[in-house]
C-alpha cells in the first residue's frame, strides 16, 4: 500500500522481444515493475478531537511502519484536523505550516477527514479544504493514501473520489488494501 512502483525487475522479456519484433534498437533492457519502499514516506497522523478513541493504534501502526519501512525513511508529522493549519513531530505549538515531502515519496494519512468528533466542532475541516491539500501533495508530486476508521458505508462520495480510502479495523489486510489503493 505504501511502496512506490519502479522498472527494475527481472528483464521484462514480452517488452524486450517486441521492442526486436519492431527491429527497433534495444537501449537498455525493459525491466518488469516491482515495489520498493526505499524512498520513504510521510505519515501524517490527525490528532484531532474526532481522532481522539485511535490514538493508541495510530502510534502502535507508526512504531510497526517504522519496523518494515526503517526509522530512518519514516517522516511522522502530527496535525489537528487539517494538516495546513501547521504539521511536525513534536506538540502542538511546535507545528508550522505544512509542506509536502520530495517528489515521489507516498504520503499516508491516518485520520477520520471530519467524520468522527463532536458534531458542532467549529474547528473540522471542510470537504473543500481536503480538495486543496490533496491537490497540494499531487502538484507537489507525491502520491497519498488514507487509512480511516471508518467503514466505507459512513464515507461521503466526496471523499472517495478525492483520495484512496482504505477501512482501517480488525479485518483490514495488507491484500485488501493494496486491492483498495490500486
Amino acid at each position: 500500500m505504501l511502496s512506490r512502483q519502479v522498472c527494475e525487475g527481472p528483464v521484462d522479456i514480452p517488452a524486450l522481444i517486441d521492442t526486436l519484433a519492431h527491429g527497433r534498437p534495444v537501449a537498455r533492457l525493459p525491466r518488469r515493475r516491482v515495489p520498493t519502499l526505499r524512498y520513504g514516506i510521510q505519515v501524517l497522523v490527525d490528532r484531532s478531537a474526532g481522532m481522539q478513541p485511535f490514538r493508541r493504534d495510530q502510534d502502535q501502526l507508526i512504531g510497526q511502519i517504522r519496523t518494515v519501512v526503517g526509522a530512518g525513511l519514516v517522516e511522522v508529522g502530527y496535525f489537528s484536523d487539517l494538516p495546513q493549519r501547521g504539521t511536525g513531530p513534536g506538540a502542538r505549538w511546535t507545528r508550522t505550516a505544512y509542506t509536502p515531502p520530495e517528489l515521489g515519496r507516498r504520503i499516508l494519512l491516518l485520520s477520520d477527514l471530519g467524520l468522527g468528533g463532536p458534531a458542532d466542532d467549529l474547528q473540522r475541516a471542510a470537504p473543500a479544504d481536503w480538495e486543496e491539500f490533496v491537490g497540494l501533495v499531487t502538484r507537489a508530486g507525491c502520491s497519498i493514501v488514507a487509512l480511516s476508521p471508518y467503514p466505507p458505508d459512513r464515507w461521503p462520495g466526496w471523499m472517495t473520489r478525492l483520495l484512496p480510502l482504505v477501512s482501517w479495523d480488525r479485518t483490514t489486510t495488507a491484500g485488501r488494501a493494496r486491492v483498495r489503493v490500486s
